[in-house]
């Protein structure tokens, strides 16, 4: 496949190390040219829960990124005035590349991505990287490929399996450690440490923070 640029999209509510070593284990293992990350304006899908406000999230992905020449970020989503659905995206950034984007994913969204809006066309814009990581059955690329056969054929041929070793990170235990009183130092950059304090986010449950 061409040099081509990854896609990292997300809440990044905050973005953490863990996202950074997704990127960096695709772009060097798929040969890809940069990572583009694309945080969410209004994620369609956190309607259940307030999500930290977007101008937040976007400058902790920008300071994250901001030292690795290989990462840029995306305001597409951030710009827009209402949700943004994948296939929008795909639809509006993949004309800009010489070669398909790779869309990055985790195992558990490859699993609920049948109930993404038009994800059968997926294939129209990108191919998929999948982050395998540890999953019992589904590691290697014979087990994604037949799992795409016959449970997603239409991305048949454009699912690539990556195996990363499990870096057992999410933002909502991040936040969670936070309401609890806890520090997340070294779950995050720390520039990304450093706003969250200057800025008081996600402060614990008592304090009246998220």
């Amino acid at each position: 496949m061409p040099q081509s640029v990854g896609l990292l999209g997300g809440t990044f509510d905050p973005i953490h190390l863990g996202h950074l070593a997704m990127a960096e284990w695709v772009l060097e293992t798929m040969g890809l040219q940069k990572v583009w990350f694309v945080p969410a304006g209004q994620p369609p899908h956190k309607a259940h829960r307030r999500v930290t406000a977007k101008h937040h999230r976007l400058e902790m992905v920008t300071l994250a990124t901001a030292a690795d020449p290989r990462f840029e970020v995306c305001r597409f989503e951030i710009d827009r005035d209402r949700p943004s659905l994948t296939i929008e995206t795909l639809q509006a950034l993949a004309p800009q590349f010489d070669a398909p984007p790779v869309f990055i994913i985790g195992l558990d969204s490859l699993l609920t991505l049948h109930t993404w809006d038009s994800w059968a066309s997926f294939g129209d814009y990108c191919h998929l990287a999948v982050l395998s990581r540890q999953h019992p059955t589904l590691r290697g690329t014979e087990a994604m490929e037949a799992y795409v056969h016959t449970h997603l054929p239409a991305l048949a041929g454009k699912v690539h399996a990556i195996d990363m070793p499990l870096l057992d990170i999410s933002s909502t235990l991040i936040r969670r450690r936070f309401q609890q009183g806890h520090a997340c130092r070294y779950m995050l950059q720390a520039e990304v440490w450093a706003y969250i304090q200057a800025h008081q986010l996600y402060l614990p449950a008592e304090s009246g923070g998220l």
